[in-house]
């Protein structure tokens, strides 16, 4: 009897499955823009991966990009939970050695560089409350993009705003004194579209001496001049009180009580950040009747930072800006299955730092164990000044790709 068993169960779910009625799916088309040119998926020859809004905006805090890139294959995201250092990304192993931040990979919000023409990024002003999509660009087709070896990523708002006026509110509690809240205005009236997403973030830390506080603000508005043509208006700000950083621990103090900071130097340091960087873009796209596609955008970063550690206090002033634009043209003829796109555009980014870098005298023993967070930053003393320097940085780039397609099914690319 249990050797044919086996068989009767296989039996069973045939006739089950003879007997199921027809079923037709369909699937929206997923249209990315990760080679800088709107298609799909199987149409581009590079790897390139999608995270959609049900994935970013699902069951999580809604405080780290690992949240949603943590499926995505060949992206690893190191997130330490130490807002003050921030998290990492390494695509295919690049960007893995950076101490800090995001290096060797572009991040673009909503066609808006996050990345400085000095190949840094900072994911701090990312809010992922209001993001309707994420496209990931793998591999060697990433300098389309300039200094980006490791990859390509792009995060889009969300852009389906129907209604005239739809409110979210949103209120996220977890552990390790999290508190987060998020307020989310979309709508569409007549030519012109919009949604404002502002939130406030509050963590207690795993650890001693790691609290953060922060706030974020992004906002977009469009207005639809023709039928084929659409100008945005884009604004994001990101403000910190206070991101204080542990310092790291030895294998054996983890052992013991991992809770704790390894140095009482750490606190009498005032280690950790406050920092503010506000960007504004604006932003015209047109596809025209005779195949014709146009991409422009011009931007302007700006950010403060006041960062002691433990030595050192360093204070930095950024002003960053630049220009983006895509031009692709479509030769196309109906009844043809020999078909050519060009595709080429320019982009410029410009960056100046003020960088001055003091001697860290710290705080007093009873400020170290008596003031909290932003009192304790603004407490550490400045001694002499160790480095004075302004940094000026210029990219440029252009660029340029032809897509040819031929008996029926086949697309040659060459850029």
């Amino acid at each position: 009897m249990n050797r044919i068993l086996p068989f009767i169960i296989l039996f069973v779910k045939t006739i089950a499955v003879a007997q199921r009625p027809d079923t037709t799916f369909t699937t929206k088309e997923v249209i990315v823009e990760a080679a800088r040119t709107v298609l799909s998926p199987n149409e581009i020859p590079a790897a390139i991966s999608t995270v959609p809004q049900r994935d970013i905006q699902g069951i999580q805090a809604g405080i780290s990009a690992e949240e949603s890139l943590r499926r995505v294959p060949g992206v690893f995201v190191n997130n330490r939970y130490n807002f003050s250092q921030g998290e990492r990304i390494s695509i295919r192993g690049l960007g893995s050695r950076s101490q800090f931040g995001v290096k060797n990979i572009k991040i673009l919000l909503d066609g808006i560089p996050l990345t400085f023409a000095d190949g840094q990024a900072q994911l701090n002003n990312l809010d992922l409350s209001s993001a309707g999509s994420i496209e990931i660009l793998h591999g060697a087709n990433s300098t389309l993009y300039g200094n980006a070896a490791g990859g390509v990523i792009l995060i889009n708002s969300e852009r389906e705003r129907i209604e005239p006026l739809r409110l979210r509110p949103e209120f996220t509690s977890g552990y390790g004194g999290l508190l987060k809240g998020n307020v989310r205005v979309s709508g569409a009236i007549n030519n012109i579209d919009y949604l404002a997403s502002a939130s406030a973030t509050n963590f207690d830390g795993f650890r001693e001496h790691s609290a953060a506080k922060f706030y974020n603000v992004n906002a977009m508005t469009g207005f639809k001049i023709s039928d084929s043509s659409r100008i945005s208006l884009i604004f994001n700000l990101y403000n910190a009180p206070f991101l204080m950083n542990p310092g790291g621990l030895l294998k054996a103090e983890t052992e013991d009580d991992r809770r704790t900071v390894t140095r009482d130097l750490v606190k009498k340091n005032a280690a950790g950040k406050t920092t503010t960087q506000g960007q504004t873009g604006l932003r015209y796209t047109a596809n025209f009747r005779n195949n014709q596609r146009v991409d422009a955008s011009i931007y302007g970063i700006l950010r403060t930072l006041d960062n002691p550690i433990v030595g050192r206090i360093i204070n930095l002033n950024r002003t960053a800006g630049g220009f983006r634009s895509v031009y692709e043209k479509g030769f196309l003829k109906e009844n043809s299955d020999f078909n050519f796109t060009i595709i080429g555009g320019l982009d410029a980014e410009i960056q100046s730092d003020e960088r001055r870098e003091f001697q860290n005298l710290g705080v007093t023993t009873e400020q170290a164990n008596s003031l909290k967070n932003r009192e304790l930053i603004r407490a550490a003393q400045k001694g002499a000044l160790l480095t004075s320097q302004n940094e000026n940085i210029t990219s440029g780039g252009i660029f340029s790709q032809v897509s040819v397609s031929f008996l029926k099914d086949c697309i040659v690319n060459a850029g």
